[in-house]
């Protein structure tokens, strides 16, 4: 049997047709998947979050020390705790670089309340509670108002509190 031209034709409107259905197919399933990662980077961070003020909280008692590791949300390399009685910019210097500052800064100075910051972007922040952060004399000249605890290969870091009643106070572990 004999094939006809509009047979042809017809062939090669369906491959087209499969190639763009797949080509759709492919691209709603990498935004899909980005949309899972991202999500779960999200829920990293907030349940670090959770884990982090659950621990502060709970050592409030006069007297108490702890210690912890944390695993830092995977995308952060620093934490940083501010005293929550200090007004003003954040006065700390990184391990190896002080760039990432600047955006906490910025939300300092438009009243935020927050008090850790987790870094290079220092845009994720919260309130972990009342802290007290003591690396010093204010009248020094290498005082800071704030103290950042890099974290370790494993992506941990080790954070010592010590319970003050009213107020948690971060002592160094291994911090900068």
């Amino acid at each position: 049997m004999a094939t006809k031209k509009g047979q042809i034709q017809g062939q090669i409107i369906i491959y087209i047709l499969m190639i763009v259905i797949f080509g759709a197919i492919l691209i709603y399933g990498v935004y899909a998947i980005n949309q899972l990662i991202d999500r779960a980077n999200k829920v990293e961070i907030e349940k670090f979050k959770l884990e982090l003020k659950s621990f502060i909280s709970d050592n409030k008692g006069y007297g108490s020390v702890e210690s912890v590791s944390f695993k830092l949300p995977s995308n952060y390399e620093y934490i940083c705790f501010r005293d929550s009685k200090t007004l003003g910019s954040i006065n700390v210097a990184l391990c190896d670089t002080n760039t990432a500052v600047y955006a906490a800064n910025d939300k300092i100075k438009s009243g935020s309340k927050d008090n850790m910051f987790l870094y290079p972007t220092g845009i994720e922040s919260d309130y972990v509670g009342e802290l007290e952060v003591n690396t010093g004399t204010p009248s020094g000249s290498n005082w800071q108002n704030a103290y950042c605890f890099k974290r370790n290969s494993q992506g941990y870091v080790d954070i010592k509190v010590y319970g003050k009643g009213d107020e948690t106070e971060i002592l160094t572990g291994t911090g900068c």
